[in-house]
């Protein structure tokens, strides 16, 4: 949503992954993940599997010309990648990048299973309905709707829904 209420900060091909990565066989996985070595930098997702550990990085559109919202051009953008790649090749990390240039179901449904995921994992069984519901959501609504249910707990919301304490109390407050 582009609300500047009830919006959550988090595009749509991130919540899509997330809610992918909820019907993997992976158990738990982390999001705009920032180890020591990275820093300045930021991954996606970072989950593990079979003792191997991988970054999932949801590539959105970005024109030539145009900046995104932090004001990064597409050359520095791909830079940028490229450090992040290079940085995680050197900590034995696989990068699997999705093309999610299109905020639409089937667009990133076929990116994903054009990836090394479809490799590594049986995604048959993926409700990619699912995925798009989930990503339609916005995390301010679910935060209150977790809160209202008895889920009292600012730091148990946050585990749930995979979002910072500091996002979840500023959802609570909208």
């Amino acid at each position: 949503l582009q609300c500047s209420f009830c919006g959550d900060g988090i595009s749509y091909p991130n919540k899509f992954c997330r809610a992918f990565l909820d019907q993997l066989p992976i158990g738990d996985y982390d999001v705009e993940w920032q180890p020591d070595w990275a820093k300045p930098y930021f991954y996606d997702n970072v989950f593990k599997y079979n003792d191997i550990c991988y970054i999932l990085e949801a590539d959105g559109n970005l024109h030539p010309s145009d900046k995104n919202e932090f004001g990064v051009s597409l050359d520095e953008r791909k830079m940028v990648d490229d450090i992040k790649n290079q940085l995680a090749q050197e900590h034995n990390i696989t990068v699997i990048r999705i093309d999610c240039r299109e905020s639409d179901c089937e667009y990133i449904k076929n990116s994903i299973l054009d990836s090394e995921l479809n490799n590594i994992f049986d995604l048959n069984s993926i409700d990619w309905i699912k995925c798009d519901e989930k990503a339609q959501k916005t995390m301010v609504k679910m935060a209150c709707d977790l809160y209202m249910s008895g889920v009292k707990s600012t730091e148990e919301i946050s585990k749930r829904l995979k979002v910072g304490r500091g996002a979840i109390i500023r959802y609570l407050k909208k």
